[in-house]
């Protein structure tokens, strides 16, 4: 009877820990069943008298099925979160070759209306001096020719 009781609280203990852990990575439902599994085995082994190890086993056996669901839920947080800031890293490098392409877009303005105004300065005054130039002269030549 000893033997029962103390199984059926351990069991009862245990089964709420499995509905906690149970809650916070998978749910409710399933921790409720998972408990009253584990409260039923642990009391049907603890009223047969059979001894407290193979008990104390069972429950070990369920807690390492928790601690492995707990560690596959982290693994899986942890690649969700790699994939997070592998797409992050691909928006930063976005914004990045957006930000060097428009810094050469500036640059390629600023040359050319630099080679426009150099061309302007170099070609089009010379041209546009010499011009008035020969008009001068021709019409100096022509005056002095009618005088």
């Amino acid at each position: 009877m000893l033997a029962w009781l103390v199984g059926w609280l351990v069991a009862w203990l245990f089964g709420w820990l499995v509905i906690w852990l149970d809650a916070r990575v998978v749910g409710y439902l399933r921790g409720w069943l998972v408990a009253w599994l584990v409260s039923c085995l642990a009391s049907c082994l603890a009223s047969s008298l059979v001894n407290c190890s193979v008990v104390l086993l069972v429950f070990v056996v369920v807690l390492m099925v928790m601690v492995v669901q707990v560690v596959v839920m982290v693994v899986m947080v942890v690649l969700v979160v790699e994939v997070v800031v592998v797409m992050l890293m691909m928006v930063v490098l976005v914004v990045v070759v957006m930000v060097v392409m428009l810094l050469i877009m500036v640059v390629l303005v600023v040359v050319v209306l630099v080679v426009q105004v150099l061309l302007e300065v170099v070609v089009v005054v010379p041209v546009v001096v010499v011009v008035m130039m020969v008009t001068i002269i021709l019409l100096t030549v022509v005056v002095t020719i009618r005088i």
